[in-house]
């Protein structure tokens, strides 16, 4: 079954954003190992920093009135945002894409709507470039269809479309549904971008 991204993005817009906000945050928490394996690999960056910056995101679901201040999170969190010209590896663009959809998302905890589509996005973007690196071994040509019909983008999309159905059918997500969320993240053993954690 072909899973549509754009169909994806318009049910997330209807959700309330507290909402979007628990779909945005289980899809960082997803990409989050692709980053701290980065950071294992080629020495760069904090990767405790913007684990940090994700648990209080978390813990502000629970906690409604927990003080947060998204800007004093991402002066932390920028530091240890790699540029790709610094590495001639291709774990630098994952990388890159979770330490920015964390950004997406405090952005989006501090009143900006749209940067959960961002953080929706850049999820995406992720497993795009990861699935037009496997396609280009074989193909001399990469149309935007065989991309969206590999089988990681298709997961990719299901994973989202399974969020926000869950999350549509709790109007108000309790400390249980932010913690099944949670878990949900990495449940597969595997990342976004199907690396094994």
């Amino acid at each position: 079954m072909s899973h549509n991204i754009a169909s994806n993005h318009q049910q997330l817009r209807a959700l309330a954003a507290h909402q979007q906000a628990l779909v945005a945050t289980t899809l960082v928490e997803r990409m989050l190992p692709n980053y701290l394996l980065f950071c294992e690999v080629t020495e760069f960056g904090d990767g405790k920093v913007l684990r940090d910056a994700l648990n209080i995101v978390w813990e502000k679901q629970i906690v409604k009135n927990l003080k947060f201040n998204a800007d004093i999170q991402w002066e932390k969190i920028e530091p240890n945002v790699p540029d790709v010209e610094d590495f001639d590896m291709f774990g630098v663009y994952p990388a890159l894409d979770t330490a920015m959809a964390l950004g997406a998302l405090l952005a989006g905890i501090a009143g900006d709507e749209d940067a959960f589509i961002d953080v929706c996005k850049l999820s995406e973007a992720s497993v795009g470039k990861v699935v037009e690196q496997e396609l280009a071994v074989d193909n001399e040509e990469i149309t935007a269809q065989m991309v969206e019909q590999h089988e990681l983008m298709q997961y990719e999309a299901e994973f989202v479309a399974e969020l926000i159905k869950t999350v549509s059918k709790s109007p108000k997500p309790d400390k249980q549904v932010v913690k099944s969320f949670r878990q949900r993240a990495l449940a597969d053993g595997i990342t976004n971008i199907g690396i094994e954690v």
